[in-house]
């Protein structure tokens, strides 16, 4: 097996393989396989002027590479190895941190064979719009720190729509546009229970409590929208009114369905300050932060001014950070971690950082030995090192 063995690309914190380079000419360029580590990771295909020309990801990186020599594999995966002069291979703790990663290099080089994630993508929210006395709820494309709170982040405007629909059709929070709303005249909405007609005798307190229910149906909370729901069912069949009862049934059957994905975070994302613990074995763990829609990464290889631990420590001493509005990467990095950790919440653990009084609290929950890990070297891997001038 011929294997020309280049420097280690990084020490890689507590884990046991370290990463490292192949380079291995052609055509026994996936010779080296048995050096790859079964582990998670981001893998990269090198030309022979050592440009980047495709990057990555993989739950195994060994697996993954393994296909590409398969008979079986894609007419796409055949011209990258075409392409190809070397393979590096960066492992991580977590596959998560892997998706994050993969997704921010390709954004930050730009290798030719990359297709997708090269751009930021459409991300949609549900807003509810505080400026006005009795809050509205719509489908925005756009998180800003303007006082309103915002649920998501959705995948496309469709998934959005969908529980903005059921919303509608399960609390009474008013549908009408502000000029409308000035009429001071309840709608029709009003008449079959989907409004509370603030507009016309402007009771705060109903309205509120009403907005309260939605946000706690938001946070996963569904059992008031069922009651609600099962009473009205009921009192439809004793009516006679079968087909009425029908749709509420289906009502019903929607929010079972919400509740097997329902959110992961208890509060708007907007203001969530928690911590996501994501554990891939006993020996490999992941922490991404969240704090008010900015995201930090516990030993990430980019972006190394934003710190974790020093993160977590300003939380925690009340420190003010004035950049408050979050990037177009903390958007992709939410996205991204939300979706993921909806698939595998069985290696996931949530802690909410307005639980715990102190940093050192916090780390009595966690799996880690906090202060153990505060002395961990923080790793960075800039965008150049991987680019030839």
């Amino acid at each position: 097996m011929e294997v020309n063995t280049l420097k280690e690309l990084i020490n890689y914190q507590f884990t046991a393989a370290a990463p490292f380079t192949l380079s291995v000419k052609k055509p026994k360029l996936m010779a080296g396989l048995g050096l790859i580590p079964d582990a998670p990771g981001v893998y990269y295909f090198l030309n022979e002027k050592k440009q980047i020309v495709y990057i990555g990801k993989a739950k195994s990186l060994q697996n993954r590479l393994r296909s590409y020599i398969s008979p079986s594999a894609i007419g796409k995966t055949k011209r990258i190895i075409k392409k190809a002069d070397q393979v590096k291979v960066q492992q991580t703790a977590t596959e998560l941190t892997a998706f994050l990663l993969e997704a921010e290099l390709i954004k930050l080089i730009g290798p030719r064979m990359n297709v997708q994630l090269k751009k930021y993508r459409e991300k949609y929210f549900l807003k509810v719009d505080n400026s006005h006395p009795f809050p509205s709820i719509s489908i925005t494309n756009d998180m800003l720190f303007d006082g309103n709170d915002y649920f998501g982040l959705f995948i496309n405007r469709r998934k959005a729509a969908e529980l903005f629909d059921l919303i509608n059709r399960i609390f009474a929070i008013r549908e009408c546009n502000d000029k409308e709303f000035k009429k001071g005249k309840a709608c029709f909405l009003a008449e079959i229970e989907r409004c509370t007609a603030p507009c016309e005798h402007e009771d705060s307190g109903e309205y509120n409590a009403e907005l309260e229910r939605v946000f706690d149906f938001m946070a996963g909370k569904n059992q008031t929208a069922l009651d609600r729901l099962l009473n009205k069912m009921k009192r439809y069949s004793d009516d006679l009114k079968f087909e009425k009862a029908q749709e509420v049934k289906e009502l019903v059957q929607m929010v079972m369905a919400q509740i097997q994905k329902s959110a992961l975070l208890t509060e708007p994302v907007n203001r969530a300050n928690v911590l996501f613990e994501v554990s891939h074995t006993a020996q490999r763990t992941d922490y991404v932060l969240l704090l008010q829609g900015r995201v930090f990464v516990n030993n990430y290889l980019i972006n190394s001014e934003r710190n974790f631990h020093s993160a977590l420590e300003d939380f925690y001493n009340g420190v003010i950070i004035r950049e408050v509005t979050p990037g177009e990467e903390d958007l992709e990095k939410i996205k991204t971690t939300l979706n993921w950790i909806i698939k595998n919440r069985h290696q996931v653990s949530v802690y909410y950082l307005k639980s715990y009084n102190s940093l050192e609290q916090l780390g009595k929950s966690l799996q880690w030995k906090l202060n153990q890990s505060l002395e961990l070297p923080e790793i960075t891997i800039k965008a150049d090192d991987f680019l030839v001038s």
